[in-house]
């Protein structure tokens, strides 16, 4: 209710993009069902090319030490492409900004990073 209280529009997403979004974030990434609700214009963003690239970035930063705690979802799904890269790829040091940059650009698969050791990561180096 608070979703479509904030963004009407939502209602327009199918359900099974809208459920599809809810499965990544919540029981593969361990967010909370409510961060989603707070911003329901996440679920009109690209599953492919937005949400999953951007949350596996920050993912593999909150692996490494990075960062300590995830930014809400609206300050990185919401924002332009541009400031995305500035703020959570362009700003860390060469050694991990090629492999943040690799992850983001590549648009590759859903990679569920609970369940990665953080040596699995680095073995991916």
């Amino acid at each position: 209710m608070l979703a479509f209280k904030i963004f009407p529009q939502c209602m327009c997403n199918s359900d099974e993009k809208i459920m599809q979004t809810m499965d990544f974030l919540v029981n593969k990434l361990g967010w909370e069902s409510e961060a989603a609700a707070r911003f329901p214009n996440i679920f009109s963003l690209s599953f492919e090319k937005r949400v999953v690239p951007r949350c596996s970035v920050l993912q593999l930063l909150r692996l490494r030490g990075l960062i300590d705690d995830m930014p809400c979802l609206g300050t990185f799904l919401c924002p332009t492409e541009n400031w995305f890269k500035e703020k959570f790829v362009v700003e860390y040091p060469d050694d991990i900004q090629a492999e943040l940059l690799d992850l983001y650009e590549r648009r590759v698969n859903v990679v569920d990073f609970r369940t990665m050791a953080v040596e699995d990561v680095k073995s991916r180096s």
